[in-house]
């Protein structure tokens, strides 16, 4: 049985593929370039705002303007949360299993905190949730493993007693990097696309705590 839990958050704990698609789209089309939903998924998902930016649209861009871009990003979201974001279903029963059989975790992503506290509070989940540590609290984004091995550490356990859930292609690299076991949520990605894992899910309503046993 695993000693700690650690999920990422867009895709594994709330869906919010079409929200984050609409802010790319807004962001791509200021330097007049378009962007489509498979692209995003395949290139940006998993992925620090701030890098995204660099790596695809401007690497030079200057702080200010940096700034400027992730703080329209953030004021789009927060006025089109309700609209188009939503729990992954089963995910709450599940953390309450979890929490139920003391089994620790943590919530590790590669968003911003302003992002990552919208869907804590808006969803009232914060209190499932031992250690939390987004992009604001790492040096290396994913698929770089050190949000997963800071993660182990502040939960107190060994990467390899960890369980992560991910559903893109960077968190997986990261997870297994770090030498944690992989569950899937085919929010984003299918087995096939992403075969190394351990455990692949649709949602949370079919898995148990019990699965973790036999990964």
């Amino acid at each position: 049985m695993a000693k700690a839990v650690i999920f990422d958050k867009d895709g594994v704990i709330v869906e919010t593929t079409r929200l984050h698609f609409e802010k790319w789209k807004r962001t791509f089309a200021a330097y007049k370039k378009n962007i489509t939903l498979d692209f995003m998924i395949r290139n940006l998902s998993g992925r620090s705002a701030k890098e995204n930016i660099k790596r695809h649209l401007d690497a030079s861009i200057s702080q200010e303007n940096l700034t400027k871009i992730l703080t329209d990003q953030m004021s789009f979201m927060q006025k089109m949360f309700d609209k188009y974001a939503e729990l992954v279903p089963g995910i709450i029963d599940f953390l309450k299993k979890l929490k139920k059989q003391k089994i620790t975790t943590a919530l590790a992503t590669s968003s911003r905190k302003e992002s990552t506290d919208l869907v804590l509070d808006r969803f009232k989940i914060r209190p499932y949730f031992q250690t939390i540590i987004n992009a604001n609290d790492i040096l290396h984004a994913k698929p770089h493993p050190e949000i997963y091995l800071k993660s182990a550490q502040k939960l107190k356990v060994k990467p390899y007693q960890c369980v992560v859930f991910e559903d893109s292609y960077s968190g997986v690299e990261a997870a297994k990097k770090a030498g944690m076991k992989i569950v899937l949520v085919m929010t984003s990605h299918t087995q096939k696309e992403i075969r190394n894992v351990d455990l692949a899910i649709k949602d949370f309503t079919k898995i148990s705590v019990a699965d973790l046993k036999v990964i």
